[in-house]
């Protein structure tokens, strides 16, 4: 066996992430080089602990407890060796479900992914978890109790990590949208941060909003850390104009090349523009509306990003950590820091999501869509001012929240 550098194979042993970059890598875009851990390895290692009649997170948790076999070690180590860089270089290590990324298929962000990995023996264990992932939680269509699920699988995508100076996600269509944070997108993508926003018109005008720029993700060893931005960088914008539109027309082209409107996240370093991720579009973006304006006490407006359309009114519900998870009753406002993937399994039962950072491109903004519940993110303070208990009328075309009655 020997593991297929990216481009070589088909959709059905790449799955679904990994399918498109590698036929946009033969196209010659930037896609960084990397290899792919087929379907058939998940397959042939389920085979040694599965067993008849097993749950799937039985089957999980004998998955991980067997680890990757030597074979595969060995088929790692070898492709490592082929990356520029060596089998030491900083890699990232992504799910690449059969199911994943694919015009028919919403949850984003529901598998695994793994930053700044190095050397043969934490790829394999970065691999495992991937693995892992396709019974996790987080997954909006859970396998069932059998473990079983027809034909679909998890490959897994090992590429050269990008240390970015940059890095973000586009939304190419009718409403075109970048967003951009400095450092790892990981911060974004992950909500961490309400990123800078342009908004992108075909009369080459742009609409740019600033973000919070408090933290950044970056490298350091073998670790992925979130950290203050450096005081030097909080006055200026991850892009310059010049890279706007360089990504931009990088997007255009990826769109023409895939035929509809694409969901790209790229990254920048010293030598340029890499793209990471491109995948159909599964939700549209709301219409960007007026500003309304605020009031106090009871119909009180609170004024954030629009990022999931419709309105809705429930009890907010305020959340800390994910420890909290089983506190949410149907019907619900969620109200918490960011919109973290974690929550993300909460979303078929709650009426509408209320965050203090975020952007309407990061993961949890867009299951929000998938699913269609309204979302209001970036509400400064929104914390302090929302009482649990109270409740609200969230508008996710106007991006505000009213205090319909208190606590």
């Amino acid at each position: 066996m020997r593991l297929p550098m990216l481009g070589e194979e088909t959709r059905a042993e790449l799955g679904g992430k990994a399918a498109p970059l590698a036929g946009l890598r033969r196209a010659g875009f930037p896609v960084p080089a990397g290899f792919v851990v087929p379907l058939s390895e998940v397959e042939r290692h389920l085979a040694v602990c599965g067993a008849p009649g097993a749950s799937g997170t039985e089957i999980r948790d004998r998955l991980v407890a067997q680890g990757a076999d030597a074979v595969l070690r060995a088929e790692l180590a070898d492709a490592l060796d082929a990356l520029p860089g060596g089998r030491d270089t900083p890699v990232a290590v992504r799910s690449s479900a059969t199911t994943e990324d694919s015009p028919e298929t919403a949850g984003a962000g529901l598998h695994e992914t793994v930053l700044g990995v190095r050397g043969p023996e934490a790829v394999a264990e970065a691999v495992v978890r991937c693995w892992a992932s396709w019974w996790s939680p987080r997954r909006l269509d859970p396998r069932p109790d059998t473990g079983e699920d027809d034909a679909d699988g998890m490959a897994v995508l090992v590429q050269v990590l990008v240390d970015a100076d940059a890095a973000g996600v586009l939304f190419t269509g009718e409403r075109r949208v970048l967003e951009a944070v400095h450092g790892l997108g990981e911060s974004l993508v992950g909500g961490a941060v309400t990123p800078d926003r342009w908004e992108l018109r075909d009369d080459g005008s742009r609409t740019h909003r600033p973000g919070s720029r408090d933290l950044l993700a970056v490298r350091r060893g073998a670790r992925v850390l979130r950290e203050p931005l450096p005081a030097a960088l909080r006055d200026r914008a991850p892009l310059g104009e010049d890279r706007v539109l360089e990504i931009d027309a990088l997007g255009r082209r990826v769109e023409e090349h895939l035929g509809g409107p694409v969901d790209l996240e790229w990254a920048v370093d010293a030598a340029g523009v890499h793209l990471l991720q491109a995948r159909p579009l599964t939700a549209a973006l709301p219409e960007p509306t007026d500003e309304r304006p605020r009031g106090d006490g009871t119909g009180t407006v609170l004024r954030g990003v629009g990022a999931s359309g419709g309105s809705a009114t429930g009890t907010v519900r305020l959340l800390r950590s994910v420890a909290e998870l089983s506190r949410v009753r149907p019907g619900d406002v969620l109200l918490a820091r960011s919109t973290d993937p974690a929550w993300t399994p909460l979303f078929p039962l709650i009426a509408a999501v209320i965050t203090e950072t975020g952007g309407m491109l990061s993961h949890a903004a867009i299951v929000a869509r998938e699913v269609g519940i309204p979302a209001v993110l970036a509400v400064p303070e929104a914390m302090e001012r929302l009482e649990e208990g109270a409740e609200v009328r969230v508008d996710g075309e106007r991006g505000t929240i009213t205090v319909v009655a208190p606590r």
